[in-house]
């Protein structure tokens, strides 16, 4: 117990003259002299504070996320001015990264918006606002309404053409909705009328001109124009990059049928029943999905007919005993153009302007534009023809490229010389640098979002570079 007792006195006598006290052989608190510099009560005091203090500095700087208190950002900028090394890396991989990443990402003017919707269009000639109402469009909102994911149905009846149009849910798949509407449109009976085309079922995109091509002639006729036309599109369309090709301000392609009134009665046949024949003859079905352990069919009839002589083998009628007539034998077929309201002439020539478009998702105006120059460097035009590059929207994206480099390299020297007058050259230094470190590291992510080059991105650059230097300039002063 004794001895007990003497360890408890010799630890308290410890904690006493930690206090600036000491303790007798009897256990009596005694201030120490004040002249003893050792036994100050105030050095003790303060010497006993800054131990406790410097301890849980050390302690506080071992664990970096914890600095001062701080979490989140303040904890992650802590970690990297302790780990310099580790900085230096990232601003060297943001650099290298950026640049390898920017090389790669595509220019393009528009960026590809998901319109979410379905239009469905059908051409009805001759017809009134009101019969394309009562028979077209009422008929496809009695179908489509409540199919799932669509979320609301607009219909606009005019002359000679009805659309409606399926807006799609925020979490509905448009693909989806556009399979369901299809089979369900097919599925009405005796639907179109007979004097109506058949509905055109799509998802709307934005048709975006990439690259205008001028073909004129002042030798060729209009016809041969056309027609050469038509090879330039074609030559255009077997570019993997282009999926659509418009002809502008030039008459359409029609075939014409012109029936035999005396080979009609010879067969017992009426121009009714040859164009309900003809049209049934040309056909793009869908008969639904089918479901297997690999995904999703869509069951589909394509048998669409568009040259002349594929008209000319519609059968009409078949006898018991196995002969058939065609369209062929109670009428021509002929492949022309129809009439123009007007002509398009380039400085003073006949010509037929072909356009390239940009319509789907993924597809550049730039690269389409590339490559369709690549194109035309090969491309022979016939005799008495010119081809002509009349308007290339690839200069326009990368004139705006120009405009954000030339702008973020000139605010760079701006400012660099600015803070080297105020301030310092270190100071401008590490803001000078932050510029393109905050560029390319914002372009190495551009991969992850599905980004590219396009007037939003360009112009939230612009906008970014005086928020990045300020941004900059507050942390170099701290």
């Amino acid at each position: 117990m004794a001895g007990g007792r003497r360890q408890a006195v010799a630890g308290d006598a410890a904690y006493a003259g930690a206090d600036g006290h000491r303790l007798d052989r009897g256990g009596v608190r005694r201030p120490r002299r004040s002249g003893s510099r050792r036994g100050s009560g105030r050095t003790g005091r303060t010497g006993g504070e800054g131990r406790c203090r410097g301890r849980g500095a050390m302690t506080t700087a071992a664990n970096p996320g914890s600095v001062g208190g701080a979490t989140g950002v303040g904890a992650v900028i802590a970690a990297f001015v302790h780990r310099r090394v580790a900085g230096s890396l990232l601003v060297l991989l943001a650099l290298g990264g950026g640049l390898l990443v920017a090389s790669g990402i595509d220019v393009e003017i528009i960026p590809d918006v998901d319109a979410r919707k379905v239009a469905v269009t059908v051409p009805y000639p001759g017809s009134s606002p009101t019969e394309v109402e009562e028979s077209i469009t009422r008929r496809i909102e009695e179908r489509v309404v409540g199919l799932a994911g669509v979320r609301r149905v607009v219909s606009e009846a005019s002359s000679d053409v009805g659309t409606v149009t399926l807006s799609v849910d925020a979490f509905a798949d448009t693909e989806e909705v556009l399979e369901e509407a299809r089979t369900a449109i097919d599925r009405i009976e005796r639907f179109p009328p007979p004097d109506a085309e058949r509905p055109e079922i799509g998802v709307p995109f934005m048709h975006v001109p990439a690259i205008t091509v001028a073909l004129s002639s002042g030798e060729l006729s209009a016809h041969a124009l056309r027609m050469a036309a038509e090879q330039l599109r074609e030559d255009m369309l077997a570019l993997g990059s282009v999926s659509s090709v418009s002809l502008d301000w030039s008459p359409e392609r029609e075939i014409a049928i012109e029936v035999d009134e005396e080979a009609l009665r010879e067969h017992g046949l009426t121009i009714g029943e040859v164009a309900r024949k003809v049209r049934g003859s040309s056909v793009d079905l869908t008969s639904g999905r089918l479901l297997t352990s690999a995904g999703g069919l869509v069951v589909r009839v394509d048998d669409r007919r568009v040259r002349a002589e594929e008209f000319e083998d519609v059968v009409l009628l078949s006898s018991p005993g196995g002969a058939l007539v065609t369209v062929d034998d109670v009428a021509q077929v002929s492949e022309g153009f129809g009439d123009t309201l007007g002509a398009t002439e380039l400085d003073g020539v006949p010509a037929v302007f072909v356009t390239a478009l940009a319509t789907h998702e993924g597809e550049s105006e730039v690269k389409i534009a590339r490559d369709v120059r690549a194109m035309l460097a090969d491309y022979a035009p016939p005799p008495g023809a010119q081809v002509t590059v009349w308007q290339d929207s690839s200069r326009r994206a990368a004139a705006r490229m120009d405009l954000v480099t030339g702008t973020g390299a000139l605010g760079l020297v701006l400012v660099f010389l600015v803070l080297a007058l105020v301030f310092d050259f270190r100071l401008a230094t590490w803001v000078a640098v932050g510029l393109p470190v905050s560029f390319l590291g914002a372009a190495v992510l551009f991969p992850a979002f599905d980004l590219t080059f396009n007037m939003a991105t360009i112009f939230a650059m612009i906008t970014m570079i005086g928020i990045v230097v300020d941004d900059a300039v507050v942390v170099g002063e701290s």
